[in-house]
Order: structure tokens, then C-alpha cells, then sequence
């Protein structure tokens, strides 16, 4: 029975041709270009929102640039440089991350809420010479030998606001994950610019999701599913609304937010996501707007 020949020519290529081509070409380009070209289609349209304020593809842009260049003027910060960001949930997270990114260096972000002893750990292991943060946050732990560039001091409005000239490669660093160190230290994952690249140009192109929508951006911003969230929605014209803190870990007030805001992508950890939907009783939810929902991170169970 083995060696009889039971397909047809046309059956046996599908099966191993057709259904196996699965190359995809995408653009040599980083996730800032991404975002810049989307800046120039779309400069006036919401790109975050956060607490009732809103950022523009053109005011998150410059305000990016303006970081960026202030590092690299005045802090010499270059490719292949490490440089931490420890903030609240705020659109200065977004910004820091994406001016650290477009200087060529490798964002490295750091939970404030971690005990003093694991931010310490993480600046040593990482050789972080410059952070982004706030006085009040560094007061919270032992951070010496390093540069403090803090955000609240900086004029991110009125500095020069021009896109820099790209210097990175696709296969640079882009940023370093920790990870929790359940087992041990925590240890720092390094992905590149295609990495991330890739993966943003699939949800564009091949991911079904389509452009423009409101993304909830819900993961931690020590989590890399956090870009993720943001670069796939303003990559695509969409806007990712960041939930604050309270509502994070208050399901009853995110569930209230989802409604509210109308948001339509919703993009969580399984375990978060099966957890919301338990006590919020989303079987019980109307009139929403949800079109999408992304889990990462973590293996998926049904149930």
C-alpha cells in the first residue's frame, strides 16, 4: 500500500509546492521608517491617546526626533549604544522608545515598580550608561555611575524636529527584553531591527487585521509585546490607546475603557486576556466595537 501513487500531478504539488510556499518578501526598511512613511500619509490623524490627551502622526514624530536628537547632541548617543528607559505609562514612554530607536541605539526598558535589586541587576548587565527617567523614579532605587537624562527637563516641543538620517542595519540590535528571572537572574534577550520589522510587516500585509483601527495597548512597557502594540498601530494608520495603570489591574474599569474608547484591536497576554474575561464576563458585553482579538506571549489553551 505504501508505494501506491494515490495523488494526482496537480494534488501532489499543491501539497508540497504550493501550500509550503510560505517566503514572504517584505521591505528592507526599519519600524521607524515604517512609521514615517505612515507619518507622511496620515500627519494629522490621532497616532496615541492617553487620559483624555492625544498625540498626532506629526506631534509624535517630532517629539520623537526631538529626543533623539537631543541624544545623540548632547549625550552622544549612537548605534549599537544601550540606553535605558524607565518611566510611568505615559506617552513619554512612547516617545523615549521610539527617539532612543531612531538614534541607532538599543532600547533597554526597565519596570520602576521591579525591586531595587533586579533594576540594579539589569543596569549592571546591560552596561547601561545613559537612562531615561525622572528624578522621583531613580529615587525609588540605588542608580549611581549612570547619566539621568530627565524627561521632565527636556522641551520636546520646541527642539529640532527633523528626521535623522537612518544609520542602522537590519540586523543591529533594536532592543533588549528581560526576562522575569523566575528561575535565577532575569536574563536580557536581544532582537534586531529585521526581527521586528518582519513581524510588524506581517500584520500589515498578512494578518487579515486591517489598517486604521484602535488598538488597546495594554502589555507592560517592559514587555516586548508593548512594541509590538504601538508600531504595529502606528505602522498602519491606527491609533493605540494606552491604558493607565489603574485600569490595567482593575478589569471592571478596563472593560468600562474598551467600551468608552470603541477600541477594536484587542491585544493582550493569554493569561490577562483569560482572566478579563472571567471577571469582566465578557459573554455579557454589548454593544462594543471589538473586531480583533491578539494574544501573545504566553501558549494558548481552550477552553
Amino acid at each position: 500500500l505504501g508505494k501506491i501513487d494515490y495523488l494526482s500531478e496537480e494534488e501532489r504539488e499543491k501539497l508540497t509546492l504550493l501550500f509550503n510556499d510560505t517566503k514572504k518578501d517584505y521591505r528592507d526598511k526599519t519600524v521607524m521608517e515604517l512609521f514615517e512613511e505612515q507619518v507622511t500619509k496620515t500627519p494629522d490623524k490621532i497616532a496615541l491617546m492617553f487620559e483624555g490627551d492625544i498625540l498626532t502622526y506629526r506631534q509624535l514624530n517630532e517629539r520623537s526626533n526631538s529626543i533623539a536628537h537631543i541624544l545623540k547632541e548632547q549625550y552622544q548617543i549612537s548605534r549599537t549604544t544601550k540606553v535605558g528607559v524607565m518611566l510611568e505609562r505615559s506617552f513619554e514612554s512612547v516617545i523615549s522608545m521610539i527617539g532612543v530607536m531612531k538614534t541607532g541605539a538599543c532600547y533597554v526598558p526597565i519596570d520602576h515598580d521591579y525591586p531595587t535589586e533586579r533594576v540594579v541587576y539589569i543596569l549592571n548587565d546591560s552596561e547601561l550608561d545613559v537612562i531615561i527617567s525622572e528624578e522621583t523614579l531613580c529615587r525609588k532605587h540605588t542608580i549611581e555611575g549612570r547619566t539621568l537624562v530627565n524627561i521632565k527637563m527636556l522641551d520636546l516641543e520646541g527642539g529640532e524636529k527633523s528626521n535623522l538620517a537612518k544609520t542602522n542595519h537590519l540586523d543591529d540590535g533594536s532592543y533588549v527584553i528581560y526576562t522575569s528571572g523566575s528561575t535565577g537572574n532575569p536574563k536580557g534577550v536581544l532582537q534586531t531591527h529585521r526581527m521586528m520589522s518582519n513581524l510588524i510587516q506581517w500584520d500589515i500585509f498578512h494578518s487579515g487585521i486591517e489598517p486604521g483601527l484602535k488598538h488597546l495597548q495594554y502589555a507592560s512597557f517592559s514587555f516586548d509585546a508593548s512594541l509590538h502594540d504601538i508600531y504595529f498601530a502606528i505602522s498602519s494608520g491606527g491609533c493605540a490607546y494606552i491604558v493607565n495603570e489603574s485600569s490595567r489591574l482593575d478589569y471592571q474599569a478596563l472593560k468600562e475603557e474598551i467600551l468608552k474608547q470603541n477600541i477594536e484591536v484587542l491585544s493582550m497576554p493569554f493569561s490577562a486576556l483569560s482572566a478579563f474575561c472571567l471577571e469582566a464576563e465578557i459573554e455579557k458585553i454589548e454593544n462594543h466595537n471589538i473586531k480583533y482579538i491578539v494574544s501573545t506571549a504566553e501558549q494558548l489553551y481552550v477552553n
